[in-house]
């Protein structure tokens, strides 16, 4: 595995590994998040689609993503980068393809885990040694935000 990744030669991209009982898939992909985007930011809007928070499903990374596709390739062909979630209580979720981080009064914060949004690993956001807290948020919290990541 480790060779097939070194073969590929990305610079700047994702690898993904999908493991069934049958079957070992590798995807690449170039990094979509440019220097340009890095510095004039992301044009986002929220989708009419809802994330059910009360789903078993929703604490599983499955590969059902027909919802994020869709609203995804929908965002692009309207000349944004992004789509946002909310769920069936009006919480902001995650975004089609990303996790969603707001800085507020010098704290990182992030959906919490209850707003229908896949767990995933902190690692990173904890290596940068800032402090981050989970908790809900609606779109009108979105304007008071210093920053969204």
């Amino acid at each position: 595995m480790i060779d097939y990744v070194k073969q590929q030669k990305l610079t700047d991209g994702a690898c993904k590994l999908t493991v069934s009982k049958e079957n070992v898939v590798f995807q690449q992909r170039q990094n979509p998040y440019t220097d340009d985007i890095r510095r004039t930011g992301f044009v986002m809007d929220f989708s009419s689609v809802r994330r059910n928070e009360t789903s078993p499903l929703t604490a599983y990374k499955t590969l059902n993503y027909g919802d994020c596709i869709l609203e995804n390739r929908q965002a692009h062909g309207l000349g944004m980068n992004e789509r946002i979630f909310l769920n069936t209580k009006g919480q902001i979720s995650e975004g089609t393809v990303s996790n969603i981080f707001f800085v507020r009064s010098g704290k990182l914060y992030t959906p919490d885990l209850s707003c229908g949004l896949l767990p995933w690993n902190s690692a990173g956001v904890r290596a940068r040694r800032r402090t981050w807290r989970r908790q809900s948020f609606t779109r009108q919290n979105w304007g008071s935000m210093r920053n969204v990541l």
